[in-house]
């Protein structure tokens, strides 16, 4: 397989990322099913294997090390820390927290290398950051980690260009890790345009949160079963000499009856933690739409032909292909 650089290491052009065993898109998956699939890829000749603290609220770290620790020398791992699941409500239910405090972050360390099974991360990612906590803090936290031979470089993920300066100033970064996808097209917003796009589900009056934790994403389940609602997004565009073009964007959305086992399944797979009205349309809860009336792209994030007109309007590159999906 083909090489690449990725900060000080040599890994395969191919990377595992191992978030969808246990976490977001679909029902966890068997731990033995796992287990295959990181040993699979292994003996393909994958050697970068990227996992967090929040995927599963552990259990991918968990996974890794069970199955990768006797191969540990053949593969470079990454993992992430300042975003993890904590038990906010003091319930026993975990919920998704941005915390980039130092005190969290080496925490958060030590239970990752207790996870993972190993002694070092050689890539350690800061999840996102957090607003609350200067970016020099959380950095300055992970290069202790460094000196004290806990991982061996730093990553950042989600972070503009103004923060990376800031944070790399602090101390190297030797990756930086952000969304890009069919769907997610933010990193060919270039040349001082901002993009910038958020949803909300609606039934009636009433607008459904984003879901983050098993209660309101159960509420969501049992209002939405056997009804219509309607999928909201605004997407608004800044162009390089300030001018704000907006759109709004609907689409109608009919779910059939859902059954007891149905929504317990679907929680347990953990797909709909931060997502408008508690679920995710490219995932499991596909199988729960009988109608879609106008863009299916934008219930899944962003609404393609909007987005292009608005960027075409005014005269960006637009490539052909991307309305493939409309």
């Amino acid at each position: 397989m083909q090489q690449r650089r990725l900060g000080p290491f040599s890994v395969s052009a191919i990377g595992l990322g191992c978030m969808n065993f246990c976490h977001a898109y679909g029902e966890p998956v068997p731990d033995e099913q796992a287990g295959r699939v990181l040993l699979g890829a292994l003996d393909a000749g994958v050697t970068l294997f990227d996992t967090a603290a929040l995927y599963g609220f552990g259990a991918s770290e968990t996974l890794v090390g069970k199955y990768l620790r006797p191969h540990r020398s053949r593969f470079t791992l990454a993992s992430k820390c300042g975003m993890q699941g904590v038990d906010v409500a003091g319930d026993g239910k975990l919920a998704r927290v941005i915390d980039g405090r130092p005190e969290t972050l080496r925490a958060t360390c030590e239970d990752s290398l207790r996870r993972l099974q190993t002694d070092v991360i050689d890539l350690y990612y800061l999840h996102r950051w957090d607003k609350k906590v200067p970016i020099e803090e959380s950095v300055g936290a992970l290069g202790d980690l460094v000196r004290q031979g806990k991982i061996r470089s730093i990553g950042l993920s989600e972070v503009s260009a103004a923060t990376l300066r800031r944070a790399h100033a602090e101390h190297p970064i030797a990756a930086l890790q952000t969304e890009y996808s069919l769907w997610t097209r933010n990193p060919e917003i270039a040349g001082g345009f901002v993009l910038a796009a958020d949803t909300v589900v609606s039934v009636g009056r009433r607008i459904l949160p984003k879901a983050e934790i098993h209660d309101e994403a159960a509420d969501c389940l049992r209002l939405l079963s056997g009804r219509s609602h309607r999928v909201h997004t605004a997407v608004c565009l800044i162009t390089p000499k300030g001018a704000i073009r907006e759109r709004l964007v609907e689409t109608k959305v009919r779910f059939k009856r859902l059954s007891r086992e149905e929504i317990d399944a679907y929680l347990g797979s953990g797909e709909w933690r931060d997502k408008a009205g508690g679920y995710a349309v490219q995932g499991f809860a596909g199988t729960f739409v009988v109608k879609l009336v106008g863009s299916y792209s934008n219930v899944v994030g962003l609404p393609l032909y909007e987005t292009v007109s608005l960027l075409s309007g005014e005269a960006y590159p637009v490539r052909a292909g991307w309305l493939g999906g409309e």
